[in-house]
């Protein structure tokens, strides 16, 4: 089994339904409410693998669906402080180049237990792909979400 461990609209459908459509795949989300079950589904699945969509992206869509910031930012806080002891993969859901580069190293990494067909899915768009990053949206994100999201997962 494969878990999708993410933060709300970072692009968790996409990646089960775009990425992974073949694949026995449970998902839960960084929210309090589920992080026992999470503990216990990281114990029983060969990969874990989070979606990572800019934090200013990710937090435009929780206020489209008006969601609250705290609901935000406690999923990216246990995301930051879970993430490490979980050995994920991480993918770059709306960074087109970065992302295809994160699943050929998954695809790699897991040792064929995961294929991607580039000719096929290169390329895919999300929603918010194209949705321009202003300084505006970036005061409101907490440095280290910015931080966790641009650093290399792979050179780490």
């Amino acid at each position: 089994m494969i878990l999708v461990a993410s933060v709300m609209h970072t692009g968790t459908l996409f990646t089960i339904k775009r990425i992974l459509p073949d694949y026995d795949v449970e998902q839960v989300h960084f929210t309090d409410k589920h992080i026992n079950r999470m503990i216990d589904r990281v114990k029983g699945c060969k990969h874990v693998i989070i979606p990572l969509r800019h934090p200013a992206r990710c937090l435009e869509a929780f206020k489209r669906r008006s969601k609250e910031y705290s609901y935000f930012t406690e999923q990216w806080d246990n995301m930051l402080n879970m993430s490490g002891d979980m050995s994920p993969y991480y993918i770059h859901i709306d960074d087109i180049d970065r992302r295809d580069d994160d699943i050929k190293r998954l695809c790699v990494r897991t040792g064929g237990d995961i294929d991607w067909t580039p000719s096929i899915h290169a390329g895919m768009k999300t929603h918010t792909y194209d949705l321009e990053i202003t300084d505006d949206m970036v005061k409101e994100i907490p440095k280290r979400y910015i931080d966790f999201y641009e650093a290399d997962k792979y050179e780490q």
